[in-house]
């Protein structure tokens, strides 16, 4: 997807990349690379162009769930932690 990692390498499908860049859909969702996000920093979106991504992974730490709650109306994101 070309998201960046911590260390600035891009990973994921630039084909994927490119048909987000060019059909520009508000937010798309994927799934987790423990690099795509910064758990750390609560980070849990990235931008692919105009669009904004979604990566959730379990994180490290089992006796967790984290998801995002998603209002389409309001183009709101939450994440949640369980």
């Amino acid at each position: 997807m070309g998201i960046g990692t911590e260390g600035r390498v891009h990973i994921g499908s630039r084909s994927i990349a490119e048909f987000i860049r060019n059909n520009d859909p508000w937010l798309t969702i994927h799934g987790h690379s423990h690099e795509a996000v910064s758990v750390m920093k609560g980070e849990f979106t990235f931008s692919v162009g105009n669009s904004v991504g979604v990566a959730v992974g379990p994180g490290s730490d089992p006796a967790l769930l984290n998801g995002v709650l998603i209002d389409i109306a309001s183009r709101s994101l939450r994440r949640i932690t369980l």
